[in-house]
């Protein structure tokens, strides 16, 4: 089994079989960039363990900020006395002031806002008094001693 190319001649089977070797071209310009980026993005591993922890304590730091500003919007919105529920005014970022801290400002016109959204959410008023215990302008009853004073 031959064949014929036009330019060699007669070709062997054996011969159309053989694959020339590949050359593979690569971009050393590429490798070199991936190379230089890959190294300056290493750091030393303590140097990352420092990085993660600072991480870790301000994470920890702002959760328990979060935890107050929480407890502090709690305590205003109880104090401020209009709401039967404290819980019913999430604690949000418009309620923080500058410095991230519950501003009292912000809380009373948010329970302004609240309860007129939602007034049924508003403490009922205090039922007025019951009339107990003596009281200067109510009548005596007559005694007994009076009651036989008047007969006479």
């Amino acid at each position: 089994m031959t064949e014929e190319t036009p330019q060699d001649g007669p070709v062997s089977a054996a011969d159309a079989t053989t694959v020339d070797p590949v050359v593979e071209v690569t971009d050393t310009a590429t490798e070199a960039a991936t190379t230089v980026e890959d190294t300056a993005k290493t750091f030393d591993r303590a140097y990352v363990e420092k990085l993660r922890d600072e991480a870790a304590t301000h994470r920890l730091k702002a959760k328990r900020v979060d935890t107050a500003n929480a407890r502090l919007l709690a305590s205003l919105v109880t104090t401020d006395g209009r709401l039967v529920n404290p819980a019913e005014l999430p604690l949000t970022d418009a309620l923080l002031d500058d410095d991230g801290i519950v501003d009292p400002a912000k809380v009373s016109a948010a329970v302004d806002d609240l309860l007129m959204v939602k007034p049924y959410l508003q403490t009922p008023a205090a039922p007025p008094p019951l009339p107990q215990g003596v009281r200067q302008d109510a009548p005596t009853a007559p005694s007994l001693l009076e009651l036989a004073r008047s007969m006479l």
